[in-house]
């Protein structure tokens, strides 16, 4: 927090302590230089829960401002405040406006938009969006977190353009101020029709995270170094909540989500069908339970790299015909579930023959997705998690006892008819070699199984050359020493 609201000073009051301590420089000291007159008059004022933002003149540290007060109870209370330029004096109604809005941003995740609609309502100002850089390409995207229009604002084709150069720009500045009409203000907007727009950075850690865009439609304004810089100090509190809920979101991830699909997890799981089936409201209550065919094949032939990308295909088909209402979770290995509130036996079979249908569809580099799938549905007070995955897992072996030979066979196939299209000289010695297999079998007097055994086998034979690359599969000459140590690999 100091870090990121560039705070000189934060006091603190411990709990059965009598003098407060004060955190300078990241450094714990004892903190003299504020008269006791005020310490007493800052505890008075937390122990009758009075408002706790205002503003004080100290003629030794010149211009000092509260950010925030953490209530913890009445005798433990944490108080960070900020020390402004010496040339900054604001107007006071303004600044008491700008210490709320951050204290009540601060106090609460949700009450994000409620900050914002006070300050754009105190300072006239038409529409307010919050932007984060994202840079998941070469390129810097803007994605938008939050919008706040005035109730006389009704535009909504505001949109960026050379975000790059935006972001370039903000690296070097703080703040950029636009105008109507100016060749500056045409190089980052399409189809402009403010008056004026005010952009401040956001940063944290001396990188930039995003800035905050406050728009006004109506009337000129002039945008003050006073106005500017209570702005920031409510930039300061934006950031720290978007840093905030940043990490929350990062720990939630890691803690419930799988890292190779982005599915939920088992525990997160357990822990929502413990909350839906304590409610009649989410009744019907229905899961799916599946399985990948033929992943351990895929696996053991082609490496675990060809099997996670089975995985997240089937994790994919999964979600496509997921409601925003139903969880979807890695139980564990290739087995996941899906969870379905008020959904009825009827529209749950639905759901199954869906992605069935779409799975029949998907080949992930010539090898085709099979998933068996099984579904459950309970009602009452007696939905037992164990019990209806037991239901829906049964169904699902059965099913799978079936179709897991026939997938097995398909793989196979799929490898060998995607070898064959890659050399017909394959294709030609595969079926000599499958032929040469049963005569030899006849020779031997092996029976009529044993011959045709020997004959897959010999079909067979080469589909580990699958995985070399078709330039030495068709190679003339002869071959070099990686290229045979690349056969040799087989």
């Amino acid at each position: 927090i100091l870090e990121l609201s560039n705070v000189n000073y934060v006091i603190c009051h411990l709990k059965g302590e009598q003098d407060f301590t004060v955190i300078e420089n990241y450094k714990f000291s004892h903190f003299k230089d504020i008269p006791k007159q005020r310490l007493n008059e800052l505890k008075n004022k937390l122990k009758n829960k009075e408002e706790a933002c205002i503003h004080y003149y100290l003629n030794e540290l010149k211009y000092w401002m509260e950010l925030s007060i953490h209530f913890l109870d009445i005798n433990h209370f944490v108080l960070i405040e900020k020390k402004l330029p010496q040339s900054f004096i604001p107007d006071g109604e303004l600044l008491n406006i700008v210490l709320r809005a951050s204290h009540r941003l601060l106090e609460s995740d949700n009450a994000l938009y409620e900050s914002i609609d006070i300050i754009g309502k105190s300072f006239q100002i038409d529409y307010v969006q919050l932007y984060r850089f994202d840079k998941s390409t070469n390129e810097y995207q803007i994605d938008k977190i939050v919008e706040w229009k005035n109730n006389n604002f009704y535009d909504k084709n505001i949109r960026y353009k050379h975000i790059n150069d935006l972001y370039e720009q903000l690296t070097h500045e703080n703040t950029i101020i636009l105008e109507k009409d100016s060749q500056h203000t045409m190089k980052y907007f399409v189809d402009y029709k403010m008056e004026t727009t005010l952009i401040i950075a956001m940063r944290y850690k001396n990188g930039l995270l995003g800035f905050i865009a406050l728009d006004v439609f109506q009337n000129k304004r002039i945008w003050t170094k006073e106005l500017v810089q209570l702005l920031q100090l409510f930039t300061n509190s934006l950031t720290e909540v978007m840093v905030r809920n940043k990490i929350k979101l990062e720990v939630e991830h890691s803690n419930y989500r799988d890292s190779l699909t982005n599915l939920y997890n088992r525990r997160y799981f357990e822990q929502e069908f413990r909350r839906l089936s304590s409610s009649s409201t989410y009744y019907p209550l229905s899961m799916i339970v599946s399985d990948i065919n033929g992943l351990k094949l895929v696996n053991d032939s082609f490496g675990h790299v060809q099997g996670d990308l089975i995985l997240k295909s089937a994790a994919d088909l999964l979600m496509s015909e997921k409601r925003d209402r139903d969880i979807a979770s890695r139980w564990g290995g290739d087995e996941f579930i899906i969870l379905l509130p008020n959904t009825t036996s009827d529209e749950v079979q639905e759901v199954v023959e869906k992605i069935i249908k779409k799975a029949s569809k998907t080949y992930i580099n010539f090898i085709p997705i099979s998933i068996s799938l099984a579904a459950s549905t309970a009602r009452g007070d007696d939905i037992d998690l164990e019990k209806m995955f037991k239901d829906a897992e049964d169904k699902m072996y059965k099913q799978k006892m079936i179709e897991s030979p026939i997938i097995k066979k398909k793989i196979i196939q799929s490898i060998m008819q995607t070898l064959y299209a890659r050399s017909t000289v394959e294709e030609e010695h595969s079926k000599r070699v499958s032929e040469l297999c049963a005569q030899i079998g006849l020779a031997m007097n092996f029976d009529e199984f044993g011959v045709k055994h020997l004959k897959t086998v010999g079909l067979y034979h080469d589909i580990g050359k699958i995985a070399i690359h078709e330039k030495i599969l068709n190679k003339s000459g002869k071959l070099s020493k990686d290229e045979y140590k690349e056969m040799k690999r087989l």
